[in-house]
């Protein structure tokens, strides 16, 4: 008995022996392969991870191209010892217009838009601005994009207020300075960009109050808040300022990035025109401009009726932003309850997608 006791208990010590040595075996085999795949991943083009378990390993991420992805999937399946791939890479889409945007106010400058590699998330950041986390992974950036941009950044970030948009290879800037080296400064940035790029830049110098010659018109304009807005000839009457009003905005249309509510760069003009109009009709009048947003009928009424408020809305922070008081503005969405044409062409659609000056006395 005491044999067969001694038997069982050296069977049970190799048996524990032997399941120790696997584990230890397993775990080490793990560590190794994990290790590899880490290295790996380190040398893809764009941000990715992996999770090791085991033999088997998940790796997640983006690919801007279905080479780098499948490059990277056949390397970890050579690494010895792995059983399984998970592949949970996200496949990113190519945009066109390839856009970023970034606008400036207040001392605080915001993007919104495309970027070309999570990696490059925080190096926009770094510059100074609010909103990098919104940015969108896409293919399709031009060569030398981080370049454009953070050139085009350092720029708006010189101004007190301005716009900074890139689509594709043009860059358009447009904004106010305090003094002639802020702009200057501010232009520098955009001077020695790659000759891949357009660059197109409108930067004036903050004036307030005082009137200056318009080489271009010849005219006088008033400076406010660093806009040039043109003298209209207006005598204050709820008839003429409808006229002007609607004139202008029949000869030319305020217009807005696609899909949202932020102002084009060549909306600029027809906003300063607009900006005078207003700003002689209610001074001491005691009249009010209702800003209509309206579309046409493309997409769901619901979605139509949102834009078309806040773009109206852009419109009430532009017109005040050139010094028109809050109080005497309202801006209100119609979506597209209020077509001027037919839906059935392009060129109605268009005429409904517009915005309308309604005035009134609150006397």
């Amino acid at each position: 008995m005491r044999a067969l006791a001694g038997i069982l208990v050296l069977m049970g010590g190799i048996a524990g022996l032997a399941v120790w040595g696997a584990t230890h075996q397993a775990r080490g085999i793990e560590e190794r392969i994990d290790t590899e795949a880490q290295r790996l991943v380190s040398k893809a083009p764009h941000q990715m991870d992996v999770a090791v378990s085991g033999r088997d390993i998940t790796v997640t991420g983006v690919a801007i191209q279905e080479e780098e992805r499948a490059t990277l999937l056949s390397a970890l399946d050579k690494i010895q010892g792995v059983r399984r791939i998970h592949d949970a890479i996200d496949r990113i889409d190519t945009a066109r217009p390839y856009l970023f945007l970034a606008t400036r106010k207040g001392g605080v400058t915001t993007v919104n838009g495309h970027l070309p590699d999570e990696r490059l998330r925080g190096h926009i950041k770094n510059t100074g601005v609010d909103g990098s986390e919104t940015l969108a992974i896409a293919r399709g950036a031009p060569e030398n994009w981080v370049i454009a941009a953070t050139s085009g950044i350092k720029a708006l970030n010189r101004l007190e207020n301005g716009l900074l948009r890139i689509q594709d290879t043009r860059i358009h800037l447009t904004g106010t300075a305090s003094a002639p080296d802020q702009r200057r400064n501010a232009l520098d940035h955009l001077a020695t960009l790659p000759g891949t790029f357009a660059t197109l830049t409108r930067v004036d110098m903050r004036d307030d109050a005082t009137l200056r010659h318009n080489p271009a018109t010849g005219n006088a304009d008033q400076f406010l808040n660093g806009y040039g807005l043109a003298q209209p000839d207006v005598t204050p009457d709820l008839a003429t300022c409808t006229r002007q009003s609607d004139a202008l905005l029949k000869a030319n249309r305020i217009t807005f990035v696609s899909g949202s509510a932020q102002l084009e760069p060549r909306a600029v003009d027809t906003v300063n025109q607009l900006a005078a109009i207003v700003s002689r009709c209610v001074d001491g009048t005691g009249f009010t401009a209702e800003i209509g947003g309206h579309t046409d009928n493309t997409g769901s009424q619901a979605i139509n009726q949102a834009i078309s408020l806040d773009r109206a809305q852009s419109v009430k922070q532009a017109l005040e932003s050139r010094g028109i008081p809050g109080e005497a503005l309202d801006a209100v969405g119609y979506g597209q309850r209020q077509p001027v044409a037919d839906n059935d062409s392009e060129a109605g659609r268009a005429a409904n997608r517009r915005t309308s000056i309604t005035w009134s006395d609150r006397k």
